[in-house]
């Protein structure tokens, strides 16, 4: 098959029959230009929602208003996991926001440990604010950073499909053998659904005209995730997880020949 770069628009793929005959079909890289663009600012106004909630989370800190801080950790990490996809291009800023304890030698009282996982424990298991307010100095400072970088650099097209589908498997990974989920799992998944569900809703209608049973395919593992979720019993939610992470590592090779 042979596929043109966004630069070069005439390209076209070609699949092969099930009775070894050949059917060309043309997938211009045109298709993909609009849902690039459309993703990009999705994450334009994502980062201004991060940076507006980060703030607001620095601020109630240091007011020293543990249930406000509470509550603006949570609409400031709905945003961060939305952005997921994005946030994993950049493995330095994804360490310092996301990182877990156990990658570090001291766990939570490791210096290094930071950003929304840190927060988290201090906030939620410790019921504390006691150092938080560096903490969540340094978020800022990191969210400024990842904006900046996504204006300069963009999410590239190999990347939609292939990093919607890491996410959820980092998710499925972390959640393995857990009867219930804990109410702050359950929400990174739900937020971590919605990014997807961008996604998902973008790559879709570029996949339909040449592989539509693809597209069926995953489009009814996103609504399957999305209708269950809500429920937060772990055997009920992993298993469509890591179905939803299968159907798009099954198209990623059909949008980067695309591409």
């Amino acid at each position: 098959m042979t596929c043109g770069l966004l630069s070069n628009l005439q390209g076209t793929l070609t699949v092969t029959e099930g009775d070894g005959s050949e059917r060309v079909t043309e997938v211009s890289a045109r298709a993909l230009i609009g849902p690039l663009a459309e993703y990009q600012v999705y994450l334009t106004l994502r980062g201004r929602a991060l940076a507006k909630a980060a703030e607001q989370l620095q601020q109630q800190i240091a007011a020293g208003d543990l249930s406000a801080a509470q509550q603006a950790y949570r609409e400031a990490r709905t945003v961060d996991q939305q952005m997921a996809l994005a946030v994993g291009l950049f493995s330095d800023l994804d360490q310092r926001l996301n990182a877990r304890a156990d990658y570090f030698a001291l766990r939570e009282q490791d210096p290094e440990f930071m950003g929304f996982q840190r927060l988290a424990y201090s906030l939620f298991e410790q019921q504390s604010l006691d150092g938080l307010l560096p903490v969540a100095e340094q978020l800022n400072l990191d969210v400024a950073d990842l904006r900046e970088r996504l204006r300069a650099e963009g999410v590239p097209a190999p990347q939609l499909a292939r990093g919607a589908g890491s996410v959820l498997q980092a998710w499925h990974a972390q959640q393995q053998g857990q009867a219930q989920l804990s109410e702050l799992a359950l929400a990174d998944l739900m937020s971590l659904q919605q990014g997807v569900d961008k996604v998902v809703s973008l790559v879709v209608p570029v996949l339909q005209q040449a592989h539509p049973e693809q597209a069926a395919h995953l489009a009814e593992a996103n609504q399957a995730l999305a209708a269950q979720m809500s429920e937060g019993i772990a055997p009920s939610v992993l298993p469509l997880t890591e179905a939803l992470a299968a159907q798009l590592a099954n198209v990623n090779p059909l949008l980067a020949a695309a591409n």
